[in-house]
């Protein structure tokens, strides 16, 4: 019975270190704070722009230029993740935001800024953002020991989540303690951190020929082979839904804390940390059954 004990957690044992190495820890880490940046800047982007124009069209505006290069750019990033070397894009997109981090702090340090600032500088971390999937992402896979791909994707899916709900709660508290200049001047900081530590990390890939022209026709293949699928058509049509009805509030909840619940400036975060804490809710349960 000991002998037996022992060999069962001397193999849970090798499977963790399977599991978890440096590498992986620093990716998990560096999406972790990558999505805290974002959702910070999200939350204190809205209630600057609330504040300044009272419209909440404007903050939804300003939120939706955030999401807008994953459909306008997302299959041209994905070809160019192909072609170079993912840990490149990725240590170039994070020196990316935080240029477009520091320039709004000291806008907003100068008095000088102005809604439009705040929209291009979203457009520009949107742009960023539309690389995590083909370069962070992929980066996850590629580092994970065969067989052990699965779960290191699930771990890095679940510690995203958990971002999405610290990340308002900390936006909603810094906006309220140091105002928009401080909250953008934190992400500054965070994102060079979290930049550094990419460095040291080794990964493998192969990379392929640069070819924008096959952007059209492997976009046409994936709906055709969608469409020959069932699940996947239905899976499609319920992400296309989801995204057009039921998580267009994101972009309001600002507007809706202040002006119609006149709730304080840090509440504001702890109402849109709500949704991700059931999604990890009902997650937990769905696991379990």
């Amino acid at each position: 019975m000991r002998a037996r004990l022992r060999i069962s957690d001397e193999s849970g044992g090798m499977a963790a270190a399977r599991i978890v190495n440096s590498d992986i820890v620093r990716l998990w880490t560096i999406g972790g704070v990558n999505n805290i940046v974002r959702w910070i800047e999200l939350l204190a982007a809205a209630l600057f722009t609330l504040e300044v124009t009272g419209s909440g069209f404007a903050v939804a505006a300003v939120t939706a230029a955030r999401s807008l290069p994953m459909l306008l750019v997302g299959a041209l990033t994905g070809v160019l993740c192909d072609a170079i070397d993912r840990k490149r894009i990725l240590i170039g997109g994070m020196a990316i935001t935080a240029a477009s981090s520091l320039a709004i702090a000291l806008l907003a340090g100068t008095g000088a800024v102005q809604v439009w600032h705040i929209a291009a500088a979203a457009f520009v971390s949107g742009v960023v953002w539309s690389t995590d999937l083909s370069a962070r992402r992929r980066m996850v896979g590629e580092t994970a020991a065969a067989g052990m791909i699965s779960r290191v994707i699930a771990l890095d899916s679940l510690g995203g989540a958990l971002t999405r709900m610290i990340g308002p709660m900390l936006g909603g508290i810094a906006y309220d303690l140091v105002g928009l200049g401080g909250a953008y001047a934190c992400t500054t900081l965070l994102t060079l951190g979290n930049a550094s530590l990419a460095w040291p990390i080794r990964h493998r890939q192969v990379t392929r020929p640069l070819s924008l022209a096959r952007i059209p026709r492997e976009l046409a293949e994936g709906v055709a082979a969608a469409r020959r699928e069932p699940v996947v058509l239905a899976v499609l049509a319920v992400t296309i839904s989801m995204n057009l009805f039921a998580f267009s509030y994101s972009g309001v909840v600002a507007p809706i804390a202040r002006l119609v619940f006149e709730v304080p400036t840090a509440v504001v975060g702890a109402l849109a940390a709500a949704e991700p804490l059931g999604a990890l809710f009902g997650g937990a349960v769905l696991a379990r059954t």
